[in-house]
């Protein structure tokens, strides 16, 4: 991912991945390319980055979903880095990651 994130372009892909019930490892790298993106600042241009960071986070938790519990050392690789990126965005406060997070903790 080279050039900026627009909520259309991450909508779009979000919901092809839906509609086509699509697996979410088969796109990680470009998961962990946008994921990335936003954690080292994204666009200079802040607007509309809510939508976009809520969408990459469902995007991470869904590629943990499905790599956490699988014995492979290449998925279990993969859950791991989305568990440091959880933690990036955590401490950012990017997305909806946080919130969760917090809901976690209250339990």
């Amino acid at each position: 991912m080279n050039s900026d994130l627009s909520y259309r372009m991450i909508h779009a892909f979000v919901r092809y991945l839906e509609e086509e019930s699509k697996s979410v490892f088969d796109y990680k790298d470009i998961i962990f390319s946008m994921s990335y993106y936003l954690i080292n600042g994204g666009s200079n241009n802040s607007k509309g980055m809510w939508g976009i960071e809520s969408e990459v986070s469902k995007l991470i938790i869904g590629l943990y979903d499905e790599t956490s519990a699988s014995s492979l050392p290449e998925k279990k690789d993969i859950a791991e880095k989305c568990l440091d990126i959880w933690d990036l965005m955590f401490e950012k406060q990017i997305g909806s990651i946080r919130q969760l997070s917090q809901q976690l903790m209250e339990r």
